[in-house]
């Protein structure tokens, strides 16, 4: 029987941040347009009500201390404040400036769609700082963060509801498996339903391919399996914004591989920030993407585009000596110096020919990291 749906004014309305739904007589959950739900259940009759925090849970009904009272009813719902839609990560003019008066952030302002987001930037630049104001482990002096209408910093329980992070550096029951450790966690995000739990804790596994590693106690995984697992972990309960903070640092190439590969599974109906200093992690993974440096926000957008702002304009030259080098430097924008058979060559950006000896190359996102930094570094 397909749900009842009621409109507003048949329901109650919300308060301190949870949802009070009517049970109907004949079987059928209601639906709330507050619009805060998005749930569907048939139950047995009786008429009661039923309030639960807005996130996915197994909540037990406790009808008038009848029978039914033991039965469980699982809900998929979308927290307070999040439509059903595409979500849009808005942050506005976040600062933070530290005791001893670093300015880790100055005025940060993002709009983030769903889907990959890569953040770039050397280490200090305030990456970690932004990601830690947004998974709600430290205060901003001032702006604003807001994932559809739902406000991420004044609103910390209903924000770690729907979150999933994996933070730059982490710890783990060394002794406990990874079965055991992913099941705990589950229940702490109010998976309470023992069937329920299990599958999802089976099928996180296999999605990271640790299953045949889940019996074994976490302190003898390797770096790029603890990664796996982190991920694991973050994306318990269904969460709408995922946070991974330097995740492939390292990591060995081939671990490397299996982690972006397992990243780029996550659905495109989420927002996931990827915070990283390694470029090639977003060049393969990011559909937009953000250059930041000194709190700083340099560069926004597309790869793409910002590569095409460079078309033409990057020529390579192999220094012979270290002298010629030098000169380069002094004479020319040079946007990076790589060894190529123990010789320095230097990538250059110039509008025309830098002159003879000069090979015209398509741009990478590595030169428009380079230029972005060195001409911030200049002004």
């Amino acid at each position: 029987m397909a749900p009842e749906v009621l409109n507003s004014e048949s329901l109650p309305r919300h308060f301190s941040g949870e949802c009070v739904v009517t049970i109907l007589r004949h079987g059928t959950l209601g639906l709330c347009e507050s619009p805060c739900c998005a749930m569907m259940a048939t139950l047995p009759s009786v008429t009661t009500r039923i309030c639960f925090p807005p996130t996915r849970i197994s909540a037990t009904i406790a009808a008038n201390q009848s029978a039914i009272s033991r039965s469980t009813l699982n809900l998929l719902l979308l927290p307070c404040h999040i439509s059903g839609g595409d979500l849009v990560l808005s942050i506005q003019n976040l600062t933070k400036t530290y005791p001893g008066g670093v300015r880790a952030l100055r005025g940060i302002n993002l709009e983030i769609p769903p889907g990959m987001f890569g953040l770039l930037g050397p280490n200090g630049a305030g990456k970690s700082t932004l990601m830690k104001i947004l998974a709600t482990l430290l205060e901003p002096d001032s702006g604003s963060a807001h994932l559809d209408s739902l406000d991420l910093i004044a609103d910390k329980n209903a924000t770690r509801r729907l979150l999933g992070y994996l933070p730059q550096e982490f710890g783990v029951y060394p002794k406990m498996s990874a079965t055991d450790l992913l099941n705990h966690l589950a229940i702490m995000k109010g998976i309470t339903n023992r069937g329920e739990r299990k599958q999802l804790v089976e099928g996180l596994l296999q999605q990271t391919n640790l299953w045949d590693f889940r019996k074994k106690a976490l302190g003898g995984y390797s770096g790029g399996m603890k990664q796996r697992f982190g991920i694991a972990q973050a994306l318990l309960a269904n969460p709408k914004l995922i946070i991974v903070d330097e995740p492939t640092a390292g990591l060995d190439p081939a671990e490397r591989n299996r982690f972006l590969n397992l990243l780029s599974s996550i659905g495109r109906s989420v927002v996931v920030i990827l915070s990283t200093h390694i470029v090639d992690d977003v060049r393969e993974l990011c559909s937009r993407m953000a250059v930041i440096s000194n709190g700083e926000l340099l560069v926004e957008g597309v790869p793409a585009q910002t590569l095409e702002a460079l078309r033409g304009r990057i020529w390579t030259k192999i220094a012979a000596t270290d002298s010629e080098r030098e000169a380069l430097e002094k004479s020319m924008q040079v946007v990076s110096t790589h060894l190529v058979g123990g010789q320095h060559e230097l990538r250059i950006y110039s509008e025309s020919s830098p002159g003879e000896g000069f090979s015209p190359v398509d741009a990478e996102l590595e030169d428009v990291y380079f230029l972005t930094l060195s001409r911030h570094q200049r002004n």
